[in-house]
């Protein structure tokens, strides 16, 4: 196989193609895809040439590597996991294998798992007097940091920062090694750099507020939240930090609001989020909206017996639905059954619903009828002693 490491791509394929063809039984009528040239180069083809290699032929390393690859370019990681173990099954001291896997792993937040990969890759590569290449040193300070070993972490990166200078990834991470050793300065300074680099950062920007939250830096942190939701739209985690910030601000209630809904409109399952915009508009009689976000809070988080006491006022007061404000009411007493308050309003709407069924019977229209009768009777009664 190592007589393929010179040829590009294009030619690896025209040699397997001739090969495989040679080798097949003349009967199999299957069409050969397309062999990827200038004008049919595309991903997917070139997937679709592998894949009929591979069904040719199973024992070829090589082949299944080129798929876990292209199918790890289109972010299709487990894919590329299956295609690269089946690789290394076949072929196991190969180092370029196991750092696809690491990529593949990677993709897929295993970080632990893509460490060990990549770890075998860069031994084996040792062992042969090869020294770890330049653009590897990125992904493998980020593991190492990932998995608590900073002293590694900071060697890696800083060769980084050397070969790549102009790479946010890797301020963004010697940031938070700095944050970590309570370094404020080189704090401040390499995440500002990667945000320098890249301003829509959010990892960054969420690292900087964070910083300056726990020093106690309230204005810094406002100001830098602010910045970031401007410089990264569409971010939850962002629109949350500012407004959490804009809370701690006296008379800022309404505009903290506006990004705790913009966020919770963008994060369905957020709990948090829609608790607190639905208490607030409760709080403010929008009792529509209200209803919208404690129902989506409780959805994910069934026990806030707060909200479920607020929905269950909704329902009593503005909807006049007896039954589901009662069924609110006692779920909340469930949690919190020595809430005096909760336990009155069940048996206040039990009585509610057991008038308004009486009501229905026919016992009340008897009831109203020997009422009107004493009250008519009770009006001569009166007229009588007036003459």
């Amino acid at each position: 196989m190592r007589k393929f490491k010179g040829l590009n791509f294009l030619g690896l394929l025209l040699w397997m193609a001739l090969l495989c063809w040679q080798c097949t039984p003349q009967e199999d009528n299957q069409p050969m895809p397309p062999l990827p040239d200038a004008t049919n180069n595309n991903t997917d083809k070139k997937i679709a040439y592998l894949s009929k290699l591979i069904q040719d032929n199973q024992a070829n390393a090589e082949v299944f590597y080129q798929r876990a690859t292209l199918n790890l370019s289109i972010g299709k990681e487990n894919l590329a996991l299956i295609d690269i173990d089946r690789a290394l099954a076949l072929k196991n001291n190969e180092p370029n294998y196991y750092w696809v896997r690491a990529l593949a792993l990677d993709q897929r937040s295993d970080f632990a798992g893509a460490l060990t990969a990549a770890r075998k890759a860069e031994n084996m590569n040792l062992e042969k007097g090869i020294q770890p290449a330049p653009n590897t040193f990125k992904l493998m300070g980020k593991w190492h940091y990932l998995q608590k070993d900073t002293a590694a972490a900071r060697r890696y990166l800083v060769a980084a920062q050397q070969s790549f200078p102009d790479h946010a990834e890797v301020y963004y991470y010697l940031g938070l090694l700095s944050k970590d050793a309570g370094d404020s300065v080189r704090t401040v300074g390499n995440l500002r750099t990667a945000i320098g680099l890249q301003p829509n950062y959010p990892e960054a920007y969420a690292a900087l507020i964070d910083f300056y939250k726990k020093r106690g830096s309230r204005r810094w942190a406002t100001a830098v939240a602010a910045e970031a939701v401007e410089q990264c739209p569409n971010q939850p985690k962002l629109m949350e930090a500012y407004a959490d910030m804009l809370m701690l601000g006296e008379e800022r209630e309404a505009a903290a609001m506006q990004w705790y809904q913009r966020a919770a409109d963008l994060q369905p399952d957020n709990w948090r989020l829609h608790y607190i915009v639905g208490m607030y508009h409760q709080r403010e009689r929008h009792y529509n909206e209200a209803e919208k976000y404690l129902k989506n809070a409780l959805a994910n988080k069934p026990d806030l017996e707060k909200a479920l006491y607020s929905l269950g006022t909704i329902y009593e007061y503005q909807r006049k639905n007896l039954p589901d404000a009662l069924a609110q009411y006692e779920l909340a007493a469930k949690i919190t059954p020595y809430d005096t308050t909760v336990t009155y309003s069940v048996r206040r709407v039990k009585k509610k619903i057991a008038y308004e069924e009486y009501k229905q019977s026919p016992q009340y229209i008897l009831d109203q009828m020997r009422k009107r009768k004493e009250e008519e009777a009770a009006r001569l009664l009166q007229q009588q002693q007036n003459q």
